[in-house]
């Protein structure tokens, strides 16, 4: 799985660089074990950090998993999207197995 973070306007370190890939390679292959894309955008809009989850599942008819998150905090804010990232998996995973 490739994830390609990369920052509108802001700088993403190398600290938030690795907590944003270990996190989203923990949460996405629990659920799904063939996705070929993650993006990650990190912006700031007025006082508010906002992250874009975008997520190619490949194999899975060409199914695109999008989430946003926005929060004071640029960690929190991605937390709130992967949240929602995993959600979707895991709703995905249910109507497949049933």
């Amino acid at each position: 799985m490739q994830v390609n973070v990369s920052g509108k306007g802001v700088d993403v370190g190398e600290s938030l660089r690795g907590h944003i890939e270990a996190q989203i390679e923990e949460h996405v292959t629990k659920y799904i074990d063939r996705v070929t894309t993650v993006q990650v955008v990190v912006s700031r809009e007025a006082h508010l950090f906002r992250v874009d989850i975008t997520g190619n599942l490949g194999t899975h008819a060409g199914m695109v998993v999008r989430s946003r998150g926005q929060q004071e905090e640029v960690y929190a804010a991605f937390d709130d999207a992967l949240e929602k990232m995993s959600e979707q998996l895991r709703r995905y995973k249910r109507k497949l197995t049933n």
